[in-house]
């Protein structure tokens, strides 16, 4: 049993999840990865009951695309940058595919606490515990303690899925995807120590991170 300690409530995001579109979107987004990347993947079975926390490495806009094959049957959420949310089409889109708005560069408590109250009504959320897109393959960014907040307040398991490919095929700066193999692996869930969230156990947490983006890099092939 976890002994996180419960953050104040806070107004959460409302949900406009839609099964019928979500399904209908990774349906055709997984067809696009299977003939244009001839993406590939590996150990879905891995996945336990839900709910669970998944965490990927983030290294191009075409991860959403590779992750797509990393996605059973189930409906899943995810954060998506703010900017997304201002126009009202892509925003009903975004909407129904269920994902949470986050402001990048700051603690988005509404984000946290919606994909929090996400995880302990049942469901899937995806996550880059590095927050951001690397900029290169040698320097991956420092990882943020969000994602050891979420699995120790919801105490959910991690999935760990490694993202191998689309750095190559759309780096930081291109528009245009290059035809590279896309490759995802789904590790073994695992559940991180028990941990009270306060500011005393920062260091803690931020080792945590790191266990956990470690858990990840093992099944990148990159």
């Amino acid at each position: 049993m976890t002994t996180a300690t419960t953050p104040p409530v806070t107004e959460l995001y409302e949900l406009h999840q839609n099964r019928f579109v979500f399904h209908c979107a990774r349906f055709l987004i997984k067809c696009f990865a299977l003939l244009y990347f001839c993406a590939r993947s590996q150990g879905r079975e891995n996945y336990p009951a839900p709910p669970y926390l998944v965490v990927f490495n983030h290294s191009s806009n075409l991860d959403t695309v590779a992750l797509s094959l990393a996605v059973n049957n189930e409906v899943v959420s995810a954060w998506a940058k703010e900017s997304l949310f201002r126009t009202p089409l892509i925003r009903w889109w975004v909407k129904r595919l269920g994902f949470v708005p986050v402001r990048r560069g700051e603690q988005d408590e509404r984000s946290i606490n919606t994909a929090l109250a996400y995880l302990k009504g049942g469901g899937i959320f995806f996550m880059a515990p590095e927050g951001t897109r690397r900029r290169s393959l040698e320097v991956p960014p420092r990882p943020r303690t969000g994602v050891v907040r979420l699995a120790q307040l919801a105490d959910v398991p991690i999935v760990p899925v490694g993202v191998s490919g689309t750095f190559k095929a759309l780096p930081p700066g291109k528009s245009i995807p290059r035809p590279r193999r896309l490759a995802v692996r789904v590790g073994k869930p695992f559940r991180l120590p028990p941990l009270v969230i306060k500011p005393e156990n920062y260091k803690i947490m931020q080792e945590q991170a790191q266990l956990v983006v470690d858990k990840i890099y093992e099944l990148v092939e990159d």
